[in-house]
């Protein structure tokens, strides 16, 4: 019998399949799988993909279509409009619609007096950040809704893209910039002539019978600090009063602060001697310059004047000011909301005071701390395994030689500082060096713990505010203004107000990781016309359809069928069980994820709080319910509790099923398999569920 040739062999086929356009094994796979499953369309080209999707984004609504154009003085682009977005996918969402209606039932009807706080947030979104000058950086503008709680609001699906287009676009707008692009943006949600939050939009929720009128009004702005700036026309540190929101601050360098005047230094720490700005003070800010920059149109004043007018107010005239737009008639002071997440891990107070603390720390004699000490102890912790490993940070070339701070992502920051603030107390306090830097570190990670706590509702201002001004000043103590950077202004003037303020403090990581989503759609992008279009189609086609699924997911994630092994341990302890499901992850009740093998403090039925690893995550299906559980091999204390920040547990194999829902959070853990105890980090949400 003759072979068949090479090419017909059924390995070959499934390897070969890649070979004619590059793509990943799992999109191959995903592709193949829905081919196999639901069969292949009868029109695949690349124009008939096109086609169907502007389709599905010029469907038409109250508000126009899904996707509209917007004509710019400098271009015409794309953009998803908001009302219409919220009209589609709330017909066609049962989760999003869910969701909606709970917060309905959680905040009473909206209205008119007391409408719904929206958020709006914008930032550049960076592909290419080697090259002299990156063509496809983006500026990505979302929202969402202060009413859907601070669980859903760290859900990326429920932010919404409103648009995606291209900086270079931003930055050539005449009038304003980026000032001007929201404000237009703005208009959609609050003064269109089909339908706005103000006068109140008609939803019909799927799955439910009545309709609903939804009113809304803008309630917070939140980007980076750069974003800030833009959106106020701002000239930052620029100018002579760097601060939008303070009056009479003045950089450290200018020498202009000093004793007898109302002048106060950036690092100024005493609240009552800053004059903050006020949504009047602003507004009547702006005015004067654009009355100015009228004079200088007329030939009244120079443009030098006007120039020096600026500097020393602090922000530059532009026509298309959001702030200066009377029917929007936004409140600059009110409205703005500087994040923590940026403030404190991007390139902020937590990187640059911990590279000055390990140069300190190095150049100490005669018993100097280096960093192959704090690689080879936070190199003993484990981390939960979605969080990565975070010890290869600490290499000798760690520290920035340009801007001197310590170089890593906000969210590899977040993992290692618990352990590093565990090295510091235990470690290098004992031993007497740079007491002072230690201690300001130690109160860093104290305001850090704090931040963590905030969406948790559990932190007040003031808590919050104490534990900020006790590490400005310690940090002054010891390094005085060298590490002193504007964050610090932020941090120590603006945060535990702004938490007063709105009641929340939005961290941004969310909009972090809504990022991908984005970036997904341009990378790939090879030619620029229709960029902005042709990305804002991909974004709103994939939302839609990540909508169908659960926005507050508690349970397994990608669950499979168990392995034989799997399966008859799991007959023994549920003998009436119909069929089970197992998983090596799941999502808890907080949000966070947590893995099988990972370390994870959990509740009892008791109430009371155990340790232990996760050996198994299962659904059982039952006759009369389907049940998320999992199986934990319980840790006994080791010793009597003597830090609140960590414990030590004797590694045994004692396991007993819990309900997924009673895990509090993964820990990072460090074992020592000879004495057979592990000491375990204790997460800071959960620190005072430990009690000491």
């Amino acid at each position: 019998m003759l072979k068949k040739p090479l090419g017909f062999n059924s390995h070959h086929r499934v390897v070969n399949l890649r070979r004619r356009t590059y793509t990943t094994t799992r999109a191959a796979a995903a592709l193949l799988k829905a081919a196999r499953d639901e069969g292949i369309p009868e029109h695949i080209s690349e124009s008939t993909q096109h086609r169907y999707r502007r389709a599905l984004c010029e469907r038409e609504t109250p508000y126009g279509p899904l996707v509209q154009n917007v004509s710019l003085p400098n271009a015409d682009i794309a953009v998803q409009h908001p009302l219409a977005m919220l009209h589609i996918s709330v017909q066609e969402s049962e989760p999003l619609a869910r969701c909606i209606y709970d917060s309905l039932a959680a905040h009473g009807p909206p209205s008119p007096d007391e409408p719904w706080r929206l958020i709006w947030y914008h930032d550049e979104i960076g592909i290419s950040p080697l090259v002299a000058h990156d063509s496809k950086k983006t500026l990505g503008c979302y929202w969402s809704f202060v009413e859907f709680g601070t669980r859903l609001l760290c859900n990326e699906n429920c932010w919404f893209v409103m648009a995606a287009v291209r900086s270079d676009i931003i930055s050539d707008i005449p009038g304003g910039g980026l000032s001007h692009f929201v404000k237009l943006c703005l208009h959609m949600f609050l003064t269109g002539a089909s339908g706005n939050l103000r006068t109140g939009i008609c939803l019909h929720l799927k799955g439910y019978n009545a309709p609903i009128v939804l009113f809304a009004e803008l309630f917070m702005v939140a980007a980076d600090l750069d974003g800030i700036f833009k959106f106020l026309c701002s000239m930052g540190q620029q100018a002579n009063v760097p601060c939008p929101l303070c009056a009479n601050v003045v950089s450290i360098k200018s020498g202009w602060a000093r004793a007898g005047n109302v002048l106060r230094a950036i690092d100024n720490l005493n609240k009552t001697d800053i004059v903050f700005r006020t949504d009047a003070s602003i507004r009547n800010t702006l005015r004067a310059l654009r009355a100015a920059a009228h004079n200088y149109r007329n030939g009244t004043i120079t443009k030098a004047e006007l120039e020096t007018m600026e500097q020393d107010l602090g922000f530059r005239h532009r026509d298309d000011n959001v702030l200066l737009d009377d029917q929007l008639n936004i409140n600059g002071q009110s409205v703005l909301h500087m994040d923590w997440f940026h403030t404190y891990m991007q390139t902020g107070i937590f990187n640059y005071e911990l590279a000055a603390l390990m140069r300190f720390l190095g150049k100490n004699r005669p018993r100097p701390v280096t960093i192959d000490d704090m690689r080879e102890f936070v190199s003993r912790y484990t981390p939960p395994k979605h969080f990565g490993g975070v010890s290869h940070l600490l290499n000798n070339n760690c520290i920035s030689k340009e801007s001197v701070h310590f170089k890593c992502s906000a969210s590899e920051g977040l993992t290692l500082y618990p352990i590093l603030a565990l090295f510091f107390n235990e470690v290098v306090l004992p031993l007497g060096v740079c007491v002072p830097h230690t201690r300001s570190f130690l109160a860093l990670c104290d305001s850090l713990d704090l931040l963590c706590h905030v969406q948790e509702g559990l932190v007040t201002p003031d808590q919050l505010e104490d534990a900020i001004t006790k590490h400005a000043v310690l940090s002054q103590a010891a390094y005085g203004n060298l590490v002193w950077v504007y964050k610090h202004h932020v941090a120590a003037m603006h945060l535990a107000d702004q938490l007063r303020r709105h009641g929340l403090l939005v961290s941004l990581f969310t909009q972090e990781r809504r990022h991908k989503l984005v970036k997904r759609f341009i990378k790939d992008r090879r030619k620029l016309s229709g960029f902005e279009r042709g990305v804002i189609e991909e974004v709103t086609c994939q939302h839609l359809y990540d909508l169908q699924a659960e926005l507050l997911t508690c349970g397994l994630r990608a669950p499979h069928d168990p392995t034989r092994s799997q399966r008859e341990a799991l007959i023994a302890s549920f003998p009436d069980a119909l069929s089970f499901q197992v998983a090596a992850a799941c999502s808890l009740l907080t949000g966070a994820a947590a893995n099988v093998g990972d370390v994870v403090a959990y509740r009892r039925g008791d109430d009371s709080i155990a340790v232990g690893e996760l050996l198994t995550i299962a659904r059982i299906h039952q006759a009369d319910a389907v049940d998320d559980i999992t199986c934990i091999s319980t840790w006994q204390p080791a010793a009597a509790a003597t830090s609140l920040y960590y414990r030590n547990y004797v590694m045994g194999d004692n396991p007993e099923f819990i309900p997924l829902d009673y895990i509090l959070a993964p820990m990072h853990v460090s074992k020592d398999m000879q004495s057979n105890v592990a000491s375990c980090i204790i997460p800071a949400p959960i620190r005072n569920s430990f009690g000491h």
